[in-house]
């Protein structure tokens, strides 16, 4: 995987994984207000509550926890 340096019509923001202090989640939705753009978070984990809390207001959208084959 190599992301492109830059942002293209239609780009958004993606995270897969475990809402916990390691992964910095917090950031990740930093980064969705600084850019403006939308931010999709896959998965769950005790940061959820505080994650959804920060994102208020902000395109971000929360799947839970998905299956591999949907992913």
């Amino acid at each position: 995987f190599k992301p492109t340096p830059e942002v293209t019509p239609g780009s958004r923001l993606v995270f897969v994984g475990r809402l916990a202090p390691q992964k910095n989640p917090h950031l990740l939705v930093e980064a969705a207000r600084v850019t403006g753009l939308p931010l999709d978070i896959v998965g769950g984990g005790h940061l959820l509550t505080q994650t959804r809390r920060l994102a208020e207001g902000l395109p971000v959208t929360f799947h839970g926890n998905q299956p591999h084959t949907r992913l």
